[in-house]
């Protein structure tokens, strides 16, 4: 690490600090949108500027592309907020109303079930069980069916559901063993991030439904979790994308943590290639920003569409192909992309906070969850993709359509957060 790392290191631990802070001040709170995003992304490059492994330089252009959207993304956030203080209190807050929950639960955990059983039995039939114990990573590429898949997906929201019902009131033992099926369901799935986002939405459900509970414990908790997952993961399943390199440091003793570390920071001097026109470019418009649509418009016949290949490009000794969130929408659109896409985001996910706070509906709290996500994981790639829409379209449909009129649920007029609201 030079003086040069030094100073970018001082100036991004000093914008976590201060992102904390102001969300402590402007949300009563230490964890919201603001601070996950500027944080994560922060923590991110200054990891990178340990040099803890040997990497390309990155360059001033990248750096002063994320400041530019920290500045974009925070004034989203103060004109959510707009003029007045919200004054978010946690002796305010209305109780939640959690009619239709344990529907939602149980429906969510059925669902997700069926996928993952249904595609082990397959698999199982396809290719043999004692086939598939000695060649545990073709789960990576062979256990994910077409259309089948999505009810892997909906398995994502059944942790952060079973931390909802914690938060507000007791429940059952059984529910305990379906939690820990679901997350088997999703190991199965070989994809890592269907476990990260599951553990992840626990949590982020768990700071606005407890927030006066809620440490930094907590989250340094569910990373060391999910970092206990990673390596086990590269060791078991995704086999062929294992190596170890000459770290520094610590490192040197820690080989374990190469792969993991290099997912961390890997995306930044990879987004360089994109900054300079090694990489070219995207076969279409909003191609990332707009994937969703060009999907749908691919599955009615209207466009040619095939889910994009990213290319590969070296980092060292390395290669990596992903750039970050706000990479990605550069690659996409160019600065005013970047621009403009961080300040939607600022906007959009504050007011989704905010909107916990103003209601008493846990569907919610359910919709933060699986939008946030995309900010915590922005120091790794772009995400608001079709799947992310999917999960908050069943949100919407079953949560708000389906229970919370009474279509399968008796609903009960009052607000209320104890179990007895829910029949």
């Amino acid at each position: 690490m030079n003086a040069g790392d030094f100073l970018w290191l001082l100036l991004f631990v000093s914008l976590i600090f201060l992102s904390v802070g102001i969300s402590r001040r402007v949300f009563g709170h230490w964890f919201t949108p603001l601070s996950i995003f500027v944080g994560i992304n922060s923590l991110s490059l200054s990891g990178y500027h340990l040099r803890l492994l040997e990497m390309p330089d990155v360059s001033f252009t990248v750096h002063a592309m994320l400041l530019s959207a920290f500045a974009m993304f925070s004034l989203g956030v103060f004109l959510a907020v707009g003029r007045r203080s919200e004054g978010l209190q946690l002796s305010t807050r209305p109780s939640l109303d959690i009619t239709g929950l344990a529907g939602f639960f149980y429906t969510t955990v059925v669902l997700a079930t069926i996928g993952w059983v249904a595609q082990g039995a397959m698999l199982v039939m396809r290719i043999g069980l004692g086939s598939l114990l000695r060649n545990i990573w073709v789960l990576q590429s062979e256990f994910q069916v077409q259309f089948v898949g999505y009810l892997n997906l909906i398995g994502i929201l059944v942790f952060p559901l079973f931390v909802l019902r914690i938060a507000v009131g007791p429940v059952k033992k059984l529910d305990y063993l379906l939690v820990l099926a679901s997350l088997f369901g999703l190991l199965l799935a070989g994809i890592k991030g269907y476990m990260i986002y599951s553990i992840f939405g626990g949590i982020y459900v768990w700071s606005v439904v407890r927030p006066d509970k809620f440490r930094p414990v907590h989250l340094v908790g569910g990373v060391a979790a999910i970092l206990g997952f990673f390596i086990v993961y590269l060791a078991k399943v995704d086999i062929f994308s294992t190596d170890y390199y000459v770290g520094t440091g610590l490192m040197k003793h820690l080989p374990a943590l190469h792969m993991p570390y290099l997912y961390f920071v890997g995306s930044w001097p990879a987004l360089d290639f994109i900054v300079d026109g090694t990489v070219g470019d995207l076969p279409r418009l909003g191609t990332f920003v707009l994937q969703p649509v060009w999907k749908l418009l691919g599955a009615a016949g209207v466009i040619e569409y095939a889910p994009l290949s990213q290319p590969f490009v070296s980092i060292g000794k390395f290669t990596f192909n992903v750039f970050s969130l706000v990479g990605e929408v550069y690659w996409d659109l160019k600065w005013p992309g970047v621009l403009v896409v961080a300040l939607m985001l600022g906007w959009i996910t504050t007011r989704l906070y905010l909107r916990i706070w103003n209601s008493n509906h846990w569907g919610h709290v359910m919709v933060y969850a699986v939008a946030v996500h995309g900010l915590f994981i922005s120091f790794f790639s772009f995400i608001y993709n079709f799947n992310v829409y999917f999960l908050l379209l069943y949100v919407y449909l079953v949560g708000f359509v389906i229970l919370r009129r009474g279509i399968l649920v008796r609903h009960q007029t009052g607000d209320s957060g104890s179990p007895d609201s829910e029949r």
